[in-house]
């Protein structure tokens, strides 16, 4: 099994060139599968449609909403895919098989006063709070993945051109920053030359102790910024992505520009906002 599992993840970094959120979610359904079907004693490379049949009414009878569900048949079925394709089964078992049809819910947006109201909190007055001003004002006015921004360097953000290159597994694309570039100068040119003691440390947001920061400490950034503006849902970056998209839209920009601005590799994954800003 740990094998076949080894190979699939190869696959999946190497061949479909997943992120690594992506490979670990794949393997770990496709783990809880072929765990199953040891306890029940069928061999991973002989199951049947019958075995997966069974697996989804196990896991409706556990609770598992239809999402997740539909989620591990996309797994399971992709792994048998790379299977067929080495010759280790004749035929993928998960093929015909299809779950009820998921409702995609629409995402949750800040509306133009609940933003006002958090970056209405982002006053300068030393590092950290200038450095606190440059994270909230980023993802605010660009709609970067927290990923994406943690990632960033220095070298990425051009204050001449007020843009930003934004690098990850999805493209490389500029992202314009002129709305918070006077909070973003002054963290680049005073602040973060205070927090930061290694010359070799090339990240643009950085902690306290002077290193990258990380995906936790910008929710925790957030959290703090939330409860201080008084907005009762949790803030998350996502949940800033969505609002950027929709309020994009409602200033004027089209579908493609908005597509172009987040980095959707597929228009559809935009147009769902059209939805909230009509």
């Amino acid at each position: 099994m740990f094998q076949l599992l080894d190979l699939f993840m190869e696959y999946l970094k190497e061949q479909r060139h997943a992120s690594q959120n992506t490979v670990s979610s794949y393997l770990r359904d496709v783990q809880q599968f072929a765990q199953s079907m040891e306890w029940k004693g069928v061999d991973l490379l002989e199951v049947t449609r019958q075995n997966v049949v069974d697996y989804v009414k196990e896991l409706n009878q556990k609770g598992r909403s239809a999402a997740t569900i539909t989620r591990y048949l996309a797994s399971i079925r992709l792994f048998y895919q790379y299977m067929e394709s080495l010759g280790y089964c004749e035929e993928n078992p998960v093929q015909k098989i299809r779950h009820e049809k998921v409702q995609r819910k629409l995402p949750q947006v800040l509306s133009v006063q609940e933003m006002d109201q958090l970056l209405s909190q982002l006053v300068c007055c030393d590092q950290k709070s200038c450095r606190d001003c440059a994270l909230v004002m980023l993802m605010c006015i660009t709609g970067l993945r927290v990923g994406e921004l943690v990632a960033l360097d220095v070298s990425d953000v051009d204050l001449d051109a007020a843009t930003v290159r934004c690098r990850s597994e999805k493209g490389e694309r500029l992202v314009d920053i002129s709305g918070g570039l006077e909070q973003i100068t002054r963290y680049i040119t005073s602040a973060r030359t205070k927090l930061v003691d290694d010359p070799q440390e090339t990240a643009l947001l950085v902690n306290l102790n002077g290193e990258r920061m990380t995906r936790q400490g910008v929710w925790k950034i957030l959290k703090q910024y939330q409860d201080k503006a008084g907005i009762q849902r949790e803030i998350s970056p996502h949940l800033l992505r969505h609002s950027v998209a929709v309020h994009l839209l409602k200033r004027g920009l089209d579908v493609r520009q908005v597509q172009q601005q987040l980095g959707h590799r597929s228009q559809s994954a935009t147009q769902i906002y059209t939805k909230l800003s009509s």
